[in-house]
C-alpha cells in the first residue's frame, strides 16, 4: 500500500468557513449591543464580499486576506481582546472540528480492535525481552492493550475538548458587569461553553499542543511495541509498514510539540502559527487511518503464522519462574533456586531435548536441587497445544475488558455524531453566516460554501 506521503486533513475551506462563522457570530452580538457601528458592519460584509468574488482567493487563508487588506472589524476585536486573547479565542474554535475528527478516528480504530481481540480469544501470544522468550499471555489482551490505550488517550482528549470549550473575556481596564455579559453572549453564540480567566493564554494553548502529542505518542509507543513483539518469531523481507507510519506520525506530533502558540502582538503571526499547527493536526488524523489499517494487515499476517498447526511450544521465561518460585516455597534459597531452574534451561537448549525426553534421574547431574516436582511441572506446561488454557481468570477479565471498551468507543461515536450534527447547524443557521446554494439573485456576502464540506463527521 503507499504509506508516505499522506495528506493532511486540513481543509481551507473548512477552516475559512469558520473563520466567517466566529467573525459574524460576534458582529451579530456587537451589533444587538450597539457595540458595533453600522460602517463597520458593511465594511465586514463588503470584505467577506471581495473574498467571494475570487476562485483564487477563496483557497487562501481567510483572516491572513483580512489582516492584509486591513480590514476594519479586525481593529474593533483587536481593540478590545488584543492579540492573545483574539488569537486564543480563534484557534481554540477552530481546533475543536479539528479535534473532534482524531477523537472519531481514534474511535473507530479502537471500535474495530475488539471483534478482532475476540476472534483470537483462545489464543496464546509469546512476548519476548531481547533474544529471550519472555512469558505467554493471551492474544486478545495484546490487542486490547492497544484498546485500552486510545480509550485512555480518547477520554484525555475529550477534556482536552472541555478545555478549548473557554472562551477569553475581552483584556479592557476598568471593565464593568456588562460588559462580561457582552462577552457571554458572545461566548455562548459560538458554542464555547464559559468564560476563562487564565491571565496567560497562550501558556494554556502551548498546554493544549503538549497533550494532543501525548496522547498519540502513548498510542504509538504501543503499536510499535506489539509490532515489534509480532516480528521477533521470524525476521521480515521488510520493514513492517506499520513501523514506518508510526515513525512519521511522531515526527507529526515534533510539530505540534515545538509550533510556539506563544504570546504575540501581531495577529498575522498568531494566524500563521495557527495553520500550521492545525496542519500538522489534520497530518496526524489522517495517518490514524492508514494505522488501523497498516496493523490489521500485521495481524492478520502473524496470525498466520503463529495459528499454524503443528507449532511447538517453547518454555519462556515465565515457566522459568515458576520452576524458580517452587523452588524457594520448597525452602531452597531464592538466588540458588534461580539458577537451577536457568541451568534446567540451558541444559535442554544445550542437548536439544525435550522435557519429555529428561529422565529424573539427569536432574542430579543439572543440579543437586531439582527435584522430580519441577521436570513435572515444566512438562505440564508442554504437554498441552492449549498452553494458555490454565489462564482461565484472565479469560474472564479480558472479555469484561472488550465488552467494557467496546460500549466506551460506542459512546464517544454516538457523542460525535450529535456534535457534527450541530456543528452543521451552526455554520448554516448562523444569521451572517456561510451561503450555501442560492436561493435568490439578492446579493449575499458571505463566502459560497459546498454543502458537502461542512460534513464534519468524515
Amino acid at each position: 500500500m503507499d504509506i508516505l506521503p499522506l495528506k493532511s486533513s486540513f481543509s481551507e475551506h473548512i477552516d475559512n468557513a469558520l473563520i466567517v462563522d466566529f467573525l459574524t457570530t460576534s458582529a451579530s452580538v456587537f451589533n444587538k449591543h450597539g457595540y458595533l457601528s453600522l460602517k463597520d458592519n458593511d465594511n465586514l460584509r463588503v470584505a467577506l464580499s471581495s473574498f467571494q468574488s475570487s476562485e483564487a482567493d477563496r483557497v487562501l487563508p481567510l483572516l491572513q486576506t483580512l489582516i492584509k487588506q486591513d480590514t476594519e472589524y479586525l481593529y474593533v476585536l483587536f481593540a478590545r481582546y488584543g492579540s492573545n486573547r483574539l488569537g486564543s479565542n480563534v484557534f481554540r474554535y477552530t481546533l475543536r472540528p479539528a479535534l473532534h475528527r482524531l477523537i472519531q478516528s481514534l474511535s473507530e480504530w479502537g471500535d474495530q480492535l475488539i471483534p478482532l481481540a475476540k476472534r483470537c480469544f483462545n489464543r496464546g501470544f509469546v512476548l519476548y525481552s531481547g533474544n529471550d522468550t519472555e512469558m505467554q499471555c493471551l492474544y486478545s489482551s495484546i490487542i486490547l492493550q492497544l484498546a485500552q490505550t486510545i480509550d485512555d488517550s480518547c477520554q484525555k482528549l475529550w477534556k482536552l475538548d472541555s478545555l478549548c470549550s473557554s472562551y477569553f473575556p475581552h483584556s479592557m481596564t476598568a471593565s464593568e458587569e456588562s460588559e462580561y455579559t457582552l462577552d457571554q453572549q458572545i461566548c455562548e453564540a459560538l458554542g464555547f461553553s464559559h468564560l476563562c480567566f487564565d491571565p496567560f493564554p497562550h501558556l494554556s494553548n502551548k498546554k493544549i499542543g503538549y497533550s494532543i502529542a501525548d496522547c498519540m505518542e502513548l498510542i504509538l509507543d504501543t503499536t510499535l511495541e506489539i509490532s515489534w513483539q509480532m516480528t521477533q518469531k521470524g525476521p521480515l523481507d521488510s520493514e513492517p509498514s506499520l513501523s514506518v507510519l508510526c515513525e512519521w506520525a511522531y515526527s507529526e506530533c515534533q510539530k505540534i510539540r515545538q509550533e510556539p502558540l506563544t504570546r504575540s502582538s501581531h495577529l498575522l503571526s498568531w494566524d500563521i502559527r495557527r495553520i500550521i499547527f492545525l496542519n500538522a493536526l489534520g497530518s496526524i488524523q489522517t495517518s490514524v487511518g492508514k494505522l488501523q489499517k497498516a496493523f490489521y494487515d500485521l495481524v492478520s499476517e502473524h496470525q498466520k503464522e503463529s495459528f499454524a498447526g503443528g507449532t511447538v511450544f517453547k518454555p519462556s521465561k515465565d515457566v522459568e519462574r515458576r520452576i524458580t518460585s517452587d523452588l524457594i516455597a520448597d525452602g531452597s534459597p531464592a538466588k540458588k533456586a534461580g539458577s537451577a531452574a536457568a541451568e534446567l534451561f540451558s541444559y535442554m537448549e544445550k542437548n536439544t531435548i525435550e522435557p519429555s525426553e529428561l529422565l529424573d534421574a539427569e536432574l542430579g547431574k543439572i543440579n543437586h536441587m531439582l527435584t522430580p516436582k519441577s521436570l513435572k511441572l515444566l512438562r505440564d506446561f508442554c504437554a498441552s497445544q492449549d498452553h494458555i488454557k490454565v489462564a482461565i481468570g484472565e479469560k474472564k477479565k479480558t472479555l469484561e475488558r472488550a465488552n467494557c471498551l467496546s460500549e466506551q468507543f460506542k459512546s464517544y461515536l454516538s457523542q460525535l455524531e450529535r456534535i457534527g450534527i450541530l456543528m452543521v447547524c451552526l455554520l448554516f443557521l448562523t444569521s451572517c453566516g456561510i451561503k450555501g446554494a442560492p436561493k435568490s439573485d439578492t446579493l449575499d456576502y458571505r463566502p459560497q460554501m459546498p454543502h458537502e464540506e461542512l460534513n464534519f463527521k468524515t
